[in-house]
Protein backbone atom coordinates (compact mmCIF):
# COMPACT_ATOMS: atom_id res chain seq x y z
CA UNK A 1 0.00 0.00 0.00
CA UNK A 2 1.37 3.37 -0.99
CA UNK A 3 1.67 6.01 1.72
CA UNK A 4 0.87 9.58 0.92
CA UNK A 5 3.35 12.18 2.20
CA UNK A 6 2.08 15.79 2.50
CA UNK A 7 3.99 18.32 0.38
CA UNK A 8 5.92 21.10 2.13
CA UNK A 9 5.52 24.47 0.42
CA UNK A 10 7.83 27.45 1.07
CA UNK A 11 6.37 30.95 1.41
CA UNK A 12 9.11 33.58 1.04
CA UNK A 13 8.46 37.16 2.15
CA UNK A 14 10.08 40.01 0.19
CA UNK A 15 10.11 42.92 2.64
CA UNK A 16 10.82 45.60 0.00
CA UNK A 17 13.40 47.39 2.15
CA UNK A 18 11.73 46.58 5.46
CA UNK A 19 13.47 44.77 8.30
CA UNK A 20 12.61 42.40 11.10
CA UNK A 21 9.60 40.16 11.03
CA UNK A 22 9.25 36.76 9.40
CA UNK A 23 11.52 35.99 6.40
CA UNK A 24 9.89 32.77 5.27
CA UNK A 25 7.62 30.07 6.57
CA UNK A 26 6.29 26.74 5.42
CA UNK A 27 2.91 25.26 4.64
CA UNK A 28 2.13 21.56 4.82
CA UNK A 29 -0.24 20.95 1.92
CA UNK A 30 -2.87 18.39 2.86
CA UNK A 31 -2.44 19.11 6.58
CA UNK A 32 -3.25 22.81 6.08
CA UNK A 33 -0.97 24.21 8.77
CA UNK A 34 1.85 26.77 8.77
CA UNK A 35 5.28 26.16 10.28
CA UNK A 36 8.35 28.25 11.11
CA UNK A 37 10.84 25.56 10.04
CA UNK A 38 11.23 23.44 6.91
CA UNK A 39 10.93 20.21 8.92
CA UNK A 40 7.41 21.41 9.80
CA UNK A 41 7.77 20.66 13.49
CA UNK A 42 7.04 24.14 14.90
CA UNK A 43 3.53 25.28 14.05
CA UNK A 44 2.74 29.00 13.81
CA UNK A 45 -0.59 30.80 13.77
CA UNK A 46 0.69 34.24 12.74
CA UNK A 47 3.66 35.83 11.04
CA UNK A 48 5.46 38.92 12.31
CA UNK A 49 5.21 41.99 10.08
CA UNK A 50 8.38 43.86 9.13
CA UNK A 51 8.97 47.55 9.84
CA UNK A 52 10.32 50.29 7.60
CA UNK A 53 11.29 53.76 8.79
CA UNK A 54 8.88 56.37 7.47
CA UNK A 55 6.39 53.79 6.17
CA UNK A 56 3.37 51.85 7.35
CA UNK A 57 2.98 48.20 6.39
CA UNK A 58 -0.25 47.61 4.41
CA UNK A 59 -0.32 43.96 3.36
CA UNK A 60 1.41 41.09 1.60
CA UNK A 61 0.86 41.01 -2.14
CA UNK A 62 1.01 38.14 -4.62
CA UNK A 63 1.51 39.82 -7.98
CA UNK A 64 -1.26 42.35 -8.34
CA UNK A 65 -3.53 41.27 -5.50
CA UNK A 66 -3.49 41.42 -1.73
CA UNK A 67 -2.82 38.00 -0.21
CA UNK A 68 -5.48 36.81 2.24
CA UNK A 69 -4.07 34.03 4.42
CA UNK A 70 -7.56 32.94 5.47
CA UNK A 71 -8.96 32.64 1.94
CA UNK A 72 -6.21 32.23 -0.68
CA UNK A 73 -4.99 28.70 -1.38
CA UNK A 74 -1.40 27.59 -1.58
CA UNK A 75 -0.47 24.71 -3.85
CA UNK A 76 3.07 25.70 -4.81
CA UNK A 77 5.94 27.70 -3.32
CA UNK A 78 5.33 31.44 -3.61
CA UNK A 79 6.97 34.77 -2.87
CA UNK A 80 4.81 37.45 -1.27
CA UNK A 81 5.84 41.09 -1.50
CA UNK A 82 5.34 43.71 1.21
CA UNK A 83 3.20 46.73 0.31
CA UNK A 84 4.08 49.97 2.10
CA UNK A 85 2.63 53.48 2.21
CA UNK A 86 4.58 56.51 3.30
CA UNK A 87 3.79 57.52 6.83
CA UNK A 88 2.73 61.10 7.33
CA UNK A 89 3.84 63.05 10.37
CA UNK A 90 1.80 65.86 11.86
CA UNK A 91 2.91 69.08 13.50
CA UNK A 92 0.15 70.52 15.67
CA UNK A 93 0.11 74.00 17.14
CA UNK A 94 -1.34 74.53 20.62
CA UNK A 95 -2.43 78.06 21.59
CA UNK A 96 -1.33 77.31 25.19
CA UNK A 97 -3.59 79.82 26.93
CA UNK A 98 -4.22 82.00 23.90
CA UNK A 99 -7.26 81.68 21.69
CA UNK A 100 -7.71 80.82 18.04
CA UNK A 101 -6.00 78.10 16.03
CA UNK A 102 -3.38 77.40 13.41
CA UNK A 103 -3.84 74.51 11.00
CA UNK A 104 -1.67 71.47 11.57
CA UNK A 105 1.01 70.68 9.00
CA UNK A 106 1.23 67.16 7.62
CA UNK A 107 4.14 65.76 5.63
CA UNK A 108 6.38 62.70 5.16
CA UNK A 109 9.52 61.66 7.04
CA UNK A 110 12.51 64.00 6.65
CA UNK A 111 10.38 66.72 5.04
CA UNK A 112 11.48 70.23 5.84
CA UNK A 113 8.70 72.54 6.93
CA UNK A 114 8.70 76.22 7.81
CA UNK A 115 7.07 77.00 11.14
CA UNK A 116 4.27 79.54 10.88
CA UNK A 117 3.96 82.82 12.72
CA UNK A 118 1.38 83.07 15.45
CA UNK A 119 -1.12 84.74 13.09
CA UNK A 120 -4.49 83.20 13.87
CA UNK A 121 -3.90 83.22 17.62
CA UNK A 122 -4.87 85.88 20.12
CA UNK A 123 -2.46 86.35 23.01
CA UNK A 124 -3.69 86.11 26.59
CA UNK A 125 -4.21 89.47 28.30
CA UNK A 126 -0.99 91.48 28.73
CA UNK A 127 1.08 88.86 26.87
CA UNK A 128 2.87 88.66 23.54
CA UNK A 129 4.11 85.75 21.44
CA UNK A 130 7.71 84.73 22.09
CA UNK A 131 8.28 81.36 20.38
CA UNK A 132 7.09 77.81 19.73
CA UNK A 133 8.23 75.11 22.15
CA UNK A 134 7.93 71.34 22.46
CA UNK A 135 6.84 71.79 26.10
CA UNK A 136 3.91 73.90 27.29
CA UNK A 137 6.05 75.46 30.04
CA UNK A 138 8.81 76.49 27.61
CA UNK A 139 11.36 74.02 28.98
CA UNK A 140 11.57 71.96 25.78
CA UNK A 141 13.12 72.76 22.41
CA UNK A 142 12.37 76.34 21.29
CA UNK A 143 11.67 77.40 17.72
CA UNK A 144 11.01 80.79 16.18
CA UNK A 145 8.35 81.45 13.55
CA UNK A 146 10.03 80.89 10.18
CA UNK A 147 12.45 78.23 11.48
CA UNK A 148 12.85 75.18 9.25
CA UNK A 149 12.17 71.87 11.01
CA UNK A 150 12.89 68.39 9.62
CA UNK A 151 10.05 65.97 10.42
CA UNK A 152 11.11 62.75 12.11
CA UNK A 153 8.03 62.20 14.27
CA UNK A 154 4.67 63.71 15.17
CA UNK A 155 5.17 66.98 17.00
CA UNK A 156 3.07 69.31 19.15
CA UNK A 157 4.37 72.85 19.45
CA UNK A 158 3.06 75.19 22.13
CA UNK A 159 2.84 78.96 21.81
CA UNK A 160 5.01 80.54 24.49
CA UNK A 161 3.70 83.86 25.71
CA UNK A 162 5.74 86.43 27.60
CA UNK A 163 4.69 89.57 29.44
CA UNK A 164 4.22 92.67 27.32
CA UNK A 165 6.91 95.24 28.05
CA UNK A 166 5.70 97.99 30.36
CA UNK A 167 4.45 101.12 28.62
CA UNK A 168 6.47 104.17 29.61
CA UNK A 169 4.52 107.34 30.05
CA UNK A 170 6.27 110.52 29.00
Amino acid sequence: IAEWEPITITITLDKQGGSGGTDKFYYKYGINKFYSNSACTTEITAITKPTKTGYTFVCWNNGDKEWDFDVDTIDASIKLTAVWVEKYFIVEFNSNGGTGSISAIENVLDSKIELPSWDGLTAPANKMFDSWNTSSDGSGISYQAGDIVTLTEDLVLYAIWIDNPPVEMT
